[in-house]
């Protein structure tokens, strides 16, 4: 190479960049450092007022409970009403709420608003570890398309396995920021209490379902036969006590007493069966006996309409039977086994050819759900012929208590006994009347006492938290704080840099 044709010392120095960057850092530290500090903590303050003062906040407020009632898990209360979560966070529960916590005085929240901030979930910290456990294996790619769905029906299993637990969220809505978290807490225990409280006082969730008669319905037309007068109070005092036998298989149904006498549900059944055996049915007998063609006319006319339901009962029960013989394929066992002897018969056992069913785990899984909605309908249709069949024997019975009547019909012929009878059935009365007080009055104590809603209806497994949600965090601010100095450091350097070199071309040009 020539002289003419090689770099100088200051050339090669221009070329070679890590001396130029070197140089530039050199000359141009301070000022480097100096802007890239300086426009930091300018970014950091603005951020840090954003941060603090600026940025929109939403808190999240939660409170876990789960319900005690029993039906809860099939979604029904005790009294047979359908049971939904909605129903708890419902517009006139928040309603209530709104009102009776004063949240109208925060003027910027309205009603709608605020109703729309609370909403149920079904939720639980099982349930969520559930849910990632069986996330994990599904993510897995080598599983096949049928161990996915087994899999996926294990998780069914075990989720529907867990126990059932809710989670009321209010998430604050734009406008109701100034409502204080204290409120927002007791403003969630308030729609569990108040839930429970209007399901048991206006829909009687938690009431025995049985009609409960008041001392009125013993009362009767004056001018009905006294024979029918008896016999009906016979009936009614009969439906009455059908209605306390209801109620003392509740629990806890035992040991209530009242106040004053402490009387019991036990002791009032057995003065009303006194008074239906040794009072009512003989006194109806009595009547019975006075001859009177009405009366007559009456028992025949009972009787026929009784056997008329007996009849009928015994109909829908044997129907059900069937019903249930055919589903079951006992009715056509017998049709089956002469078709396979007659089909065994004309066939040469040197053409029969083996058949092998190729049977997966779809088909065993869909002949178990099969089996399982066979055995509720069967289930079904027996309960069906039970209650027929209970309806018959109840049926039978009347017939006979009526044709005993009819048989005393004539043997008494003192009409001087009505005057005495009359008076006899209007004691009855008042003592039935009396027994149907006491009985609403341990009604109502076990009520109070076993039926609680506060304490049946739901139990809370957490206490309310409030969770405050930011979109800019702290661990944002520091990657922002940071991010911007070395942004900045990196942009004054290439600054100094372009400097630099046009001052140095400049140089070179002159």
């Amino acid at each position: 190479m020539s002289r003419d044709n090689q770099l100088t010392s200051d050339e090669n120095e221009r070329l070679i960049p890590w001396n130029i960057l070197l140089t530039v850092w050199g000359d141009y530290r301070r000022l480097i450092v100096g802007w890239s500090c300086g426009l930091t903590v300018v970014i950091g303050v603005i951020a840090a007022a954003y941060l603090v003062w600026f940025q929109p906040i939403r808190s999240v407020s939660t409170l876990s409970f789960r319900p005690t009632f029993v039906g809860a898990e099939s979604g029904q209360y005790p009294n047979g009403l359908v049971f939904s979560e909605e129903d708890i966070a419902a517009q006139p529960i928040l309603d209530i709420i709104y009102d009776s916590n004063g949240i109208a005085a925060y003027a910027s929240c309205s009603r709608e608003a605020f109703r729309g901030g609370f909403f149920v979930e079904r939720w639980s910290n099982e349930g969520l570890f559930l849910q990632l456990e069986y996330g994990a294996i599904l993510r897995d790619p080598a599983l096949s398309v049928v161990e996915r769905s087994d899999i996926q029906a294990a998780y069914e299993a075990r989720r529907q396995g867990l126990p059932l637990q809710y989670r009321l969220t209010y998430v604050e809505p734009d406008g109701c920021a100034e409502i204080p978290q204290v409120v927002i807490a007791k403003s969630l225990t308030d729609v569990l209490s108040t839930w429970a409280f209007e399901s048991e006082e206006k829909r009687g969730v938690l009431a025995v379902q049985i009609p409960i008669l008041t001392p009125e319905v013993l009362d009767m037309e004056p001018d009905w036969l006294s024979f029918i007068r008896a016999d009906v109070l016979r009936t009614r005092l009969l439906k009455f006590q059908a209605n306390l036998e209801a109620v003392l298989t509740r629990p806890g149904a035992n040991v209530i007493r009242a106040e004053l006498d402490g009387v019991g549900f036990a002791e009032v059944h057995a003065k009303l069966t006194d008074l239906v055996v040794a009072v009512i049915e003989p006194l109806v007998a009595k009547f019975g006996g006075v001859r009177n063609q009405e009366v007559v006319f009456f028992l025949n006319e009972r009787i026929a309409t009784t056997e008329r339901e007996h009849e009928a009962a015994l109909g829908d029960g044997a129907a059900y039977k069937q019903a249930l013989r055919e589903y079951s394929g006992v009715a056509m066992a017998t049709e089956a086994d002469q078709f396979s002897a007659r089909a065994a018969a004309n066939t040469n056992n040197s053409d029969m050819q083996t058949l092998q069913p190729q049977i997966d785990r779809t088909f065993i899984d869909r002949l178990v759900e099969m089996t399982e909605i066979s055995t509720t309908f069967r289930r079904d249709l027996t309960q069906q012929m039970v209650g027929h069949a209970v309806r018959a024997v109840d049926a039978e019975r009347r017939i006979d208590y009526y044709r005993r009547l009819l048989n005393v019909i004539g043997q008494l012929d003192r009409e001087e006994l009505q005057i005495d009878l009359d008076d006899q059935l209007s004691r009855a009365v008042d003592q039935g009347k009396a027994l149907i007080t006491e009985f609403n009055n341990l009604y109502g104590e076990l009520s109070r006492m076993s039926f609680r809603a506060e304490a049946a209806l739901y139990q809370v497994t957490s206490p309310a938290y409030t969770q405050v949600s930011r979109s800019f965090t702290m661990g944002a601010y520091v990657t922002l704080v940071g991010g911007a100095f070395f942004a900045i450091l990196c942009l004054a350097f290439a600054l100094c840099l372009i400097r630099h070199l046009v001052r140095t071309s400049s140089g070179l040009v002159s």
